[in-house]
């Protein structure tokens, strides 16, 4: 008996058993116009890459303010030179043989008109492609209310067609009965005939279009086209159209190809304006604090100090300002200004 058993079981797992065992369909389901809706922006190509580039812009205009802020880097490096005998070693244009950087450097680019441009740029952008966006979301879901209702008529169509095959079938068979009673011709008990072969095939056509109705619906909503799926039917007496002018006035305040154009005369514009601002000075501000010595020290073998803070102003096209103060001096006494004009 167990061994019986047994192969009743490898019979079961065997891989023609399986082939043979019929295929699992998926549960059918139930969507609503909302719920459509939401699955089309996940599998539309279009709305995703409208969604992206819109994501894209974004993270665009996050990256230039960030320009606009304060930068603060760390810098860590040490230097080693053949000695030969002297303090700079084989090269003499380095400062000594070993040479220790650590420093922090605050860099700020405190007016620049092309940073500021770039931003407003960014800004625009940013509107244009979530304008775009919206066109996306607007057409995808244009098309899925005209798939969705499509269903819904179609529906609507089969259920009168099948109350005219009801009433085809009660008047053939009322009109058989008529004919035995001699009430009726024979002709007209095949004119109802006819009539029933009609109806039987109008519902039939019916039927066909509700099929078509969901697989155009479910190539929207669905990764897989043999989802089994039924739709609510929310379709309501027509409500009354507002007046002419005030749809005409909704359309250009709710227009999003008018919002797109317009975000991108404003990108273009603020593109001019970021060229232009390489006309004009913009004043940078380096500040450093570490150390940049041959020793790795706070103090020198003399005693001095290897920490210091340093400060670099630049205005650039225009000239370049430099100033140094040791962090040793009190009161951030000013060691060394220097000033040039470039041609």
């Amino acid at each position: 008996m167990r061994y019986v058993f047994l192969a009743a079981v490898l019979v079961a797992c065997s891989p023609a058993a399986r082939a043979q065992a019929p295929p699992q369909t998926a549960t059918p389901i139930t969507i609503d116009l909302a719920g459509a809706l939401e699955r089309a922006k996940q599998y539309s190509p279009q709305y995703l890459a409208a969604a992206i580039a819109s994501a894209a812009a974004h993270e665009d205009r996050v990256q230039a303010k960030a320009a606009l802020l304060p930068t603060l880097n760390a810098f860590n490096q040490y230097t080693y030179t053949q000695g030969n005998g002297t303090p700079t070693g084989v090269f003499v244009a380095n400062n000594g043989v070993h040479v220790y950087d650590e420093q922090a450097t605050l860099h700020a680019e405190l007016f620049s008109v092309t940073r500021h441009a770039e931003y407003r740029r960014a800004m625009a952008a940013e509107a244009a492609f979530a304008a775009r966006r919206e066109i996306a979301a607007r057409g995808l879901a244009a098309t899925v209310f005209q798939n969705y209702y499509a269903v819904i008529v179609a529906q609507r169509h089969t259920e009168n067609a099948r109350r005219s095959l009801d009433e085809a079938r009660r008047f053939e068979d009322l009109t058989e009965k008529q004919e035995r009673g001699g009430e009726v011709a024979h002709a007209d008990v095949v004119k109802s005939q006819l009539q029933l072969r009609e109806r039987e095939r109008e519902l039939l056509d019916t039927q066909t279009n509700i099929e078509k109705a969901k697989l155009g619906l479910a190539v929207l909503v669905f990764a897989d086209l043999a989802q089994p799926f039924s739709v609510v039917d929310d379709l309501r007496p027509d409500a009354p159209l507002p007046p002419a002018d005030e749809i005409r006035q909704q359309a250009f305040a709710n227009n999003p190809d008018i919002r797109a154009a317009e975000a991108g005369l404003r990108q273009a514009d603020f593109g001019i304006k970021a060229a232009r601002g390489l006309y004009y000075p913009s004043l940078v501000v380096d500040y450093f604090y570490g150390m940049d010595s041959n020793f790795f020290a706070l103090h020198n073998p003399d005693g001095s100090r290897n920490l210091g803070d340093f400060m670099e102003i630049a205005l650039d096209s225009f000239g370049y300002a430099h100033v140094a103060v040791p962090a040793g001096d009190q009161g951030g006494a000013i060691r060394d200004i220097w000033w040039r004009q470039d041609a």
